[in-house]
């Protein structure tokens, strides 16, 4: 069996390494009234907020604000470039961060380095023995991520693990959050819990089509399993694929909805797949 899993906040605890990132975009701003004001306004209308992309000349949502604490913070710098003070805004501009994604990305990437300097592993010890008792059953991991392959490597490599042995892989940099037009033949968009969710990921798409797994696990919906459920009713190639969502303290009660409805089987943690 080849099993395809997202990383953070499948095999991992995130709202540590999140809020590491939120306390530098507060120590990088200096301004905590003013985000606090935009972290209030985010949370009152999650729906709204999010993962801003471009597709086909507009900015729209990727993934929504409430689905993890990572794509919050997201929504959160969205929100300050969007309606910041221009002072403000011309103070970042100036110190490179040209665009919202600049400056989220940077507080991603040095938010998660302070953490993991000061913490040992935010991985969890029960979900890497799943990982452990799939290799040993003999199956396929392949770990597909937004997050750099080397990052992710190295949480593996501290766990005891070597990538690209024993049939364990990461496909890192995977740009869940891309929109485009492939696949084709789904819809842009589609319905689930009552929110829209871009269906169309020609990144994403690109790896689902050349690892064809048998399994697929996510703790975001619109990110990681929205896709391959759309793809499960249309493409012969995915009429058997299970789909997973491991259920968080942050996952939306519209997500679990969606999940009943797509047949998307809801988890507290790591199945025992055979």
């Amino acid at each position: 069996m080849k099993i395809l899993s997202d990383f953070d906040g499948v095999f991992t605890t995130p709202e540590g390494e999140a809020a590491s990132c939120a306390s530098y975009l507060d120590e990088l701003l200096g301004d905590r009234a003013l985000l606090s004001a935009l972290r209030a306004e985010v949370s009152a209308a999650p729906d709204r907020h999010g993962w801003m992309v471009s597709d086909s000349g507009r900015t729209v949502i990727s993934a929504y604000a409430d689905e993890d604490p990572y794509i919050y913070n997201n929504g959160v710098v969205a929100a300050l470039y969007e309606r910041g003070p221009a002072a403000v805004l011309a103070r970042l501009r100036d110190s490179g961060f040209v665009k919202y994604s600049d400056l989220s990305i940077h507080c991603f990437e040095e938010g998660t380095r302070r953490y993991r300097a000061a913490h040992a592993s935010h991985a969890e010890e029960a979900a890497l023995a799943r990982v452990a008792q799939w290799l040993s059953d003999g199956h396929e991991v392949v770990i597909v991520s937004n997050s750099s392959t080397d990052r992710i490597e190295a949480i593996l490599r501290s766990a005891g693990f070597e990538p690209g042995q024993r049939g364990l892989r990461v496909r890192g940099n995977a740009l869940k959050f891309r929109l485009g037009e492939e696949p084709a033949e789904l819809p842009a968009r589609a319905s689930f819990g009552a929110r829209p969710i871009a269906l169309r990921r020609p990144s994403f798409w690109k790896i689902l089509s050349e690892e064809t797994p048998d399994a697929f696990i996510g703790d975001v919906l619109s990110l990681d399993l929205a896709l391959p459920a759309a793809a499960r009713r249309t493409d012969p190639r995915f009429a058997g694929l299970r789909l997973f969502l491991r259920r968080r303290g942050y996952t939306p009660a519209w997500a679990l909805d969606a999940c009943h409805d797509a047949a998307i089987d809801v988890v507290e943690a790591l199945p025992d797949l055979r």
